[in-house]
This record gives C-alpha cells, structure tokens and sequence, in this order.
C-alpha cells in the first residue's frame, strides 16, 4: 500500500512538461550519473566517504526496526496496544533529540554527534532486546528515536557543509538512498532473521552491529570526530584532510579554523 501511494505523486512529476533539451537529457543516463559523479567525489575524499558510508548501516540494520515492532510487541505480550505505546516512545524521544540537536552539536561538534547518536540508537536497541518489561523497552526506544534523529542531522550537516556547491544535492541524495533507501532491504533480511530468531534477538543483534560500525569508522577515520560547522554555516572547524574541503570550491566564503576556535 505504501508502495502504491508513493507511486501517486511519481507519475505527477513525471508527466511534467520540460523543453525538449532537459527531456533529452534525461535519456542519457542524468539519473544515474549524478549519483556515480558524487560517490567518485566520496571515494576520492575518505572522510566525506566514511560519513556517508557509515549511513548505510543504520539505514540497512538499525532503521528496520520499524518492520520488527510489531512482532516484538507480539513476543513482548503488550499487542497491538502495546505497539502503540512502542511507536509513541520512540517519537517522543526523536521529538526531544530534535529540540536538543543544535545545543549537542554545539556542545560536541557534528563529528562526535555523529557517533552519540549512533550509540544511543544502538543503546536503545541492545536494551529493548535484553529489557524484561514494557516499562524499559519504551525508554529503550525513546533512545532509539532520538538517537537517529541526532545521528541524522549531524551527518546531514556535515555532508552538505563538506560538499562542493556543485555536488551538494547528488551527495545529500546518496546519503538519503543510503540511510533511507536501504530500509526495504533491511526489512527484508530483519524479517528473516527474526524468523530464524526472535524480533528482539534480531534488533539486539542490530544494536551490536550498529556499536562496532561506530567503533571501526572512529578508528579508520578519527577526523571525522573533529568536524565541526558554525552555526551559520560558513566555519567549518576540524581535521579536514579527507573532506574535499582543501581542494573544492564551495561556492561561499567559508572559513577553515583550528578545532578549539571553532562556533560551538
């Protein structure tokens, strides 16, 4: 069903009238080489890549979650009353990140916001696993929410802010068919594992996973916890060696400044 309203507003766009120049355009591959054009662009520059690569995780193993809670309410015994009050944990708590994003970036910078989100989420899904009441498990994901929720914004801000003006939306886009787009095919492989397991065995796996992805990007790539963007947007603060910061044009006046002088 959700597939189907999606598809509504896709055959809108698509049956716009566009001057037969853009049409032609779009027949020569202008979907798929932005997206090949940015992912060079990462892989040429390893810390921009670390962040969007490390996107793929919670999009393919932390996001489904989604798809498990029905199931692990089931296991848990609360139904589908009980669900709701899963679902309603986990906004509040992605309600609460979001009022408290800028101050924790502010406080720690993007870099490190990146890997508190992350281990929050990954926190909230190892204790809904292993919690034994109804009670914990809402906390549990009300650190789930809001973990993603952190994890999302920071690294949004970092690949927008790090990317040339001329590939800031082709890279925004490969963040959001990594973080986003993946979440089907984690559907998929969730729902085998809680198969062959239990919906809360697999989202504990999850959390795991999503612990160790954190630990081996900080140690592959430590700049990334340096970064830091101002609060206009026009400092960008930190270890930028593999960013493209150095060699690219951004297409504003943006000013590289030591990591303590840094706008927190």
């Amino acid at each position: 069903m959700a597939a189907v309203l999606f598809g509504f507003p896709a055959i809108l766009v698509w049956r716009l009238r566009t001057p037969s120049r853009a049409r032609s355009a779009l027949t020569a591959g202008a979907l798929v080489r932005p997206i090949v054009e940015a992912s060079s662009h990462a892989a040429r520059n390893p810390t921009l890549g670390m962040i969007l690569l490390l996107s793929a995780g919670p999009g393919l193993i932390g996001l489904p979650y989604n798809f498990l809670l029905p199931v692990a309410a089931v296991e848990i015994g609360i139904g589908a009353e009980g669900l709701g009050l899963l679902l309603a944990a986990a906004g509040i708590g992605g309600l609460l990140a979001g009022l408290a994003a800028e101050h924790i970036q502010r406080a720690l910078g993007h870099g490190r916001s990146i890997l508190l989100g992350l281990a929050a989420a990954a926190a909230g899904l190892i204790t809904f696993g292993l919690g034994p009441g109804v009670a914990i498990s809402m906390v549990a994901m009300g650190f789930v929410g809001g973990g993603f929720v952190i994890y999302a914004a920071s690294s949004l801000t970092l690949v927008q802010a790090l990317a040339p003006v001329d590939l800031r939306g082709r890279l925004t886009s490969v963040f959001s068919l990594l973080y986003w787009g993946l979440m089907p095919v984690g559907g998929v492989l969730g729902g085998l594992a809680a198969q062959a397991f239990t919906a809360r065995t697999t989202m504990l796996g999850a959390g795991v996973v999503l612990v160790a992805l954190g630990l081996l990007a900080a140690l592959r790539r430590p700049q990334v916890l340096t970064l830091a963007v101002s609060r206009d947007g026009l400092q960008i603060a930190g270890d930028l060696v593999g960013t493209g910061v150095l060699e690219s044009s951004l297409g504003a006046p943006v000013a590289l400044v030591p990591s303590a002088d840094a706008e927190r």
